[in-house]
C-alpha cells in the first residue's frame, strides 16, 4: 500500500488489485450486510521496509520467519466512517439488495465495466464471501518487532484520503 508519511505508491497503483475492489465498491455505492464486520488490512510499504531493515539489524542465527503486515486492522464499519467523513457515501444493504443491485449493474452496458474488479470474488449467485477459516498469527512477529522498536501505525483519516486520491486520479 502506499506510503504512510505522503501517500505515494508505485508507478502502477492501477494493477493494484486491493484499491481496485475499493474503487468498484465506491462505484457501486454499497456493500453487502454480510462483508460489514470485516476487516481491511493496510500495510504501508515505508512501514513494512522500516521493519525489514530493523529485523537485518537485529539479525539472528535461529532463521526466524517473520510475518510482515499491519495487523493494526482497519474494520469495515470504521472504514465507512472514514468514507463519509471524506464525502464518500456507501451503504449497507441486505445480501438480497446487493445482488438485485448487481444484475441490474450487469444489465446496463454502460455500468457492467464498474464489476470488472469483483468478477472473481462473486459466488454463483451473486454473494461475496470475504471471510476465510485461515487465521494469521503474527504474535511472534508483533512481539519481537515491538521488542526492537518497531511499531506498525494506526491507519487514518489522512491515509485513506491518500489512497482515495490514488483511486480518484486513474
Amino acid at each position: 500500500m502506499p506510503r504512510f508519511k505522503d501517500g505515494v505508491f508505485q508507478e502502477n497503483y492501477s494493477d493494484n488489485a486491493y484499491l481496485n475492489r475499493l474503487k468498484a465498491f465506491l462505484q457501486i455505492g454499497s456493500i453487502p450486510k454480510n462483508i460489514y464486520n470485516a476487516y481491511l488490512e493496510f500495510t504501508p510499504i515505508d512501514y513494512c521496509a522500516d521493519a525489514i531493515i530493523k529485523l537485518l539489524q537485529y539479525s539472528n542465527s535461529n532463521n526466524r520467519i517473520f510475518h510482515l503486515f499491519n495487523h493494526n486492522h482497519v474494520y469495515l464499519k470504521k472504514l465507512l466512517e472514514f468514507l463519509k467523513a471524506l464525502n464518500y457515501n456507501i451503504s449497507v444493504i441486505n445480501e438480497k439488495e446487493f445482488k438485485q443491485t448487481i444484475t441490474k449493474i450487469l444489465s446496463d452496458d454502460s455500468k457492467k465495466s464498474m464489476l470488472n474488479n469483483l468478477v472473481n470474488d462473486f459466488g454463483k449467485d451473486f454473494d461475496l464471501k470475504y471471510e476465510s477459516n485461515i487465521k494469521i498469527k503474527s504474535d511472534f512477529t508483533i512481539k519481537y518487532l515491538n521488542e526492537i522498536g518497531f511499531n506498525w501505525p494506526n491507519i487514518d483519516l489522512n491515509y485513506i484520503e491518500y489512497i482515495l486520491k490514488l483511486i480518484e486520479s486513474r
